[in-house]
C-alpha cells in the first residue's frame, strides 16, 4: 500500500452486464498469501450471519479502496496477529444473490488461484451486518499505472525493472489459463508492485472459467454454473484494454488469447508512454478498438526508442484476429525475457561505455588546457579518441562519447603533430606532382612564340636567347618534378628562379607594365597553390619585382627606357623585338588569348583538385555526422 488515505481510482470506463457491474479496484490496493481450507459453497455462506467472534478476531483500519461489488479496508487480525485487507459486499447489493454470488466467486476463484503473482484468499464469511466478506494478504507498494507515470517522470521505475515486472505478470495470467480461467480485465490498475519486488495481478471479479481438456478446472459449484454464463453482446471488462471480440461481445470466442491481447496493450504503453487506445467516450474507445492504427510503440514514441524486439512483440499481441496472436502469455514472457537476457548485456556493456566515455573526457579536458604543451595535448588527444573509439564500440548510442568526439574534431590543434606534418606534406607532394605536367605545357608554350618574335624582328638576340633558355629550365624543372618524386621537393626553387628571369626578360617587348604583370599573377597562382606557406613571402615578392625591378633599371638607365610620354600619350618603345604592324597585331593577339585561356585552363585544374578535396571532406563530415547522432 501507498500512504495515500484515499485511494486512486481507475479513470478509463468499467463496463460490465447490468446485472452484475464490474469493480473499480483502487491503485494502491493490495491483499496476502492464501491459506486454509475450501470456501464453502454460495448457498452456505450466504445463509443466516454466522458473526461469533468477527468483531473479536477482526481490528478495523483504515479504507483502501472500493469497486462496484465491494469496499476494501485493511483490518487486524488479532488471532494471527497480521494486517489482512477485507473486502467487503456494499450495502446496497447484500440481497442481490446474482451479485452476491459473483462476490463469492471472485474470492472462490482468486483463492484457487495459488501462484505467487495472485493475491491470496485467507477466509470467507459474512459480517455480524450480514454483509459477505473475504480477506486476503495485504499489500504494500504502488500500482502499474502509478508506476507508469513515475517512470514517464523520470522516477524510481527503470524500462527494465518494469517489464520483468511486466513478464512476472505474463506468467501468473498463463497460470490461470491452465487451471481455465481468463481474467478478462488484465490492466495496469489491476497489477500491482510490491516494495520488495512482488507483483500481483489483482480482481478476479470477472473471471471466466472456461473448461477445456488443456486445462486443469477450477472447483466449481453447482452455483457456478449460472454465475459463468453471460449473455451474448454484454460487456465485461475495461474498455481500452478489451480485446476486440470482447468489444463486440463474442462470449464464446473468449480465450486465453483475449487476455494476450490485454497484456499486449498493456506492454504497449510501458514501452510507449502512453495508451494504446484513447479516447473520452466508449463510442471513442470501441472504435480504436476496432480500428486500431499506430499500434507499433516504436513508431508513435520514437523518441523512447523501442527495440524492435519489443516492437515486434507488441504488434504480434495485439493482432485483430485471434489466430494471429501470441498464442500464450508464457510465450509473451519468453518474448520479453529473451530481451531481458541480451539487455542485461547490454546493461553490462552501456556501464563500461560510460567509463571509458568518462575517461576521454577527462583526457580532452587535459588536452585543451592552456598549459599543455604540444607533446601534452597531442598525447592527451590521442587517449581521448582510444577511449571514445572504446566507448562506442560498447555502446554505439553512448552520447557522452559522442560529444567527446565532436569536441575533438571541432577544437583545433596547437600544433599540427609530426605524423600528421609528413602527410600533409605528401599530399603537397602528390598535388606537385599532378600540376607539374600543366607547369611544363605552360612554359613550354613560350615557345610557339618564337617564331612570332622572329618575324617581328629580333633587336637582341642574345636576351631573346636567355629568355627562352630561362624558359625551357622552368619547363625542365616542372618534369622533372612530375616525374622523379625527390625532385618535387625542389621545384619551386628551379620554377621561381627561371620565371622570374624570364618575366624580367619579357618587359623588353611591351615593357614593365604590360605583359610581365599578366604572366606574373597566372605564374603567381600555380605556385601559391602548390608550394609551401612558408614560400609564400618570397613569390609575392619576386612577383611585385617582375614589375618594379625593370622600371628600377630602367630609371636607373641599365635598361632602355619602355615607355615615352609625349602630349598625354604613352609611346610604347620596345628594345627587344621589333613592332611591324600584321605580325605585332599577329603577335599580342595570339598572346592575349593564350593567357586568357591558360589562366582559365589552369585555375579550373586546381578548381577541380579542390572540388575533390572538397568533397572528401564533406563526405568525412557527412560519416562523422551518422557515427554521433
Amino acid at each position: 500500500m501507498t500512504g495515500n488515505d484515499r485511494p486512486n481510482l481507475e479513470d478509463s470506463p468499467t463496463i460490465a452486464s447490468e446485472a452484475s457491474p464490474a469493480p473499480r479496484v483502487s491503485r494502491t490496493v493490495g491483499y496476502e498469501r492464501a491459506q486454509g481450507t475450501e470456501p464453502p459453497p454460495v448457498s452456505a455462506v450466504t445463509a443466516a450471519p454466522q458473526a461469533t467472534g468477527f468483531s473479536a478476531r477482526y481490528r478495523p483500519g483504515r479504507a483502501l479502496g472500493e469497486g462496484g461489488m465491494g469496499e476494501v479496508r485493511s483490518f487486524h487480525d488479532t488471532v494471527i496477529g497480521r494486517d489482512v485487507a477485507m473486502k467487503v459486499i456494499r450495502a446496497e447489493h447484500r440481497t442481490r444473490q446474482d451479485i452476491v454470488g459473483r462476490f463469492l466467486r471472485e474470492a472462490r476463484v482468486q483463492g484457487q488461484l495459488e501462484h505467487p503473482a495472485i493475491v491470496p484468499v485467507y477466509e470467507v464469511g459474512v459480517t455480524p451486518e450480514g454483509a459477505a466478506y473475504f480477506t486476503m494478504k495485504r499489500l504494500r507498494g504502488t500500482s502499474l499505472t502509478d508506476a507508469l507515470a513515475a517512470s514517464s517522470e523520470g522516477e524510481g521505475f527503470t524500462r527494465r525493472r518494469l517489464l520483468s515486472a511486466f513478464s512476472s505478470v505474463c506468467l501468473a495470467v498463463d497460470f490461470a489459463h491452465s487451471r481455465g480461467v481468463i481474467h478478462r480485465d488484465l490492466k495496469p490498475d489491476n497489477i500491482m508492485l510490491g516494495d520488495f519486488g512482488e507483483v500481483y495481478v489483482l480482481d478476479w471479479g470477472v473471471a471466466k472459467i472456461k473448461s477445456s481438456a488443456e486445462s486443469e478446472p477450477i472447483t466449481r459449484t453447482p452455483s457456478d454454473d449460472q454465475l459463468d454464463t453471460t449473455r451474448p453482446g454484454s460487456l465485461l471488462g475495461t474498455l481500452g484494454y478489451m480485446s476486440p471480440e470482447q468489444v463486440r461481445g463474442a462470449v464464446d470466442e473468449l480465450d486465453r488469447r483475449s487476455d494476450v491481447y490485454s497484456l499486449g496493450v498493456i506492454l504497449f504503453e510501458i514501452l510507449a508512454g502512453e495508451k494504446l487506445h484513447k479516447g473520452k467516450t466508449h463510442a471513442e474507445l470501441i472504435f480504436s478498438t476496432m480500428n486500431p492504427t499506430g499500434r507499433s510503440p516504436a513508431e508513435r514514441a520514437p523518441e523512447r526508442e523501442v527495440p524492435v524486439e519489443l516492437d515486434q512483440a507488441v504488434l504480434r499481441a495485439t493482432e485483430q484476429a485471434r489466430d494471429d496472436r501470441t498464442p500464450t502469455a508464457r510465450a509473451l514472457s519468453e518474448a520479453i525475457e529473451r530481451y531481458l537476457d541480451g539487455d542485461r548485456d547490454v546493461e553490462r556493456r552501456t556501464v563500461a561505455a560510460k567509463t571509458h566515455a568518462d575517461a576521454a573526457l577527462g583526457h580532452l579536458m587535459s588536452a585543451v588546457s592552456h598549459d599543455a604543451t604540444p607533446e601534452a595535448e597531442q598525447r592527451e588527444r590521442a587517449s581521448a579518441m582510444r577511449e571514445v573509439g572504446a566507448a562506442l564500440g560498447l555502446d554505439p548510442h553512448n552520447t557522452a562519447a559522442k560529444g567527446v568526439l565532436v569536441q575533438l574534431l571541432e577544437t583545433p590543434m596547437k600544433e599540427l603533430p609530426r605524423e600528421a606534418r609528413a602527410s600533409l606534406e605528401e599530399a603537397l607532394l602528390d598535388l606537385q606532382q599532378k600540376t607539374s605536367q600543366w607547369g611544363a605545357a605552360a612554359f613550354g608554350c613560350f615557345f610557339l612564340v618564337l617564331p612570332l618574335l622572329l618575324w617581328m624582328g629580333v633587336r637582341e638576340p642574345a636576351i631573346v636567347l636567355a629568355l627562352f633558355a630561362a624558359m625551357a629550365l622552368g619547363s625542365a624543372g616542372y618534369l622533372r618534378a612530375w616525374l622523379r618524386r625527390r625532385a618535387r621537393a625542389t621545384m619551386p626553387g628551379t620554377v621561381l628562379f627561371a620565371s622570374f628571369v624570364g618575366l624580367v626578360l619579357v618587359s623588353g617587348v611591351l615593357g614593365p607594365l604590360w605583359v610581365p604583370p599578366l604572366l606574373a599573377t597566372v605564374n603567381a597562382i600555380g605556385l601559391v597553390l602548390t608550394s609551401k606557406k612558408e614560400r609564400r613571402p618570397l613569390l609575392l615578392a619576386l612577383s611585385v619585382l617582375t614589375v618594379t625591378l625593370p622600371l628600377l633599371l630602367q630609371r636607373l638607365r641599365i635598361m632602355p627606357a619602355s615607355y615615352e610620354f609625349v602630349g598625354g600619350d604613352i609611346i610604347v618603345k620596345p628594345w627587344l623585338v621589333s613592332f611591324p604592324p600584321l605580325a605585332t597585331q599577329v603577335a599580342v593577339t595570339v598572346f592575349g588569348v593564350s593567357v586568357v585561356a591558360s589562366t582559365v585552363v589552369v585555375v579550373g585544374k586546381f578548381r577541380d583538385l579542390l572540388t575533390d578535396a572538397e568533397e572528401r571532406q564533406v563526405t568525412l563530415a557527412w560519416q562523422l555526422q551518422q557515427m554521433v547522432r
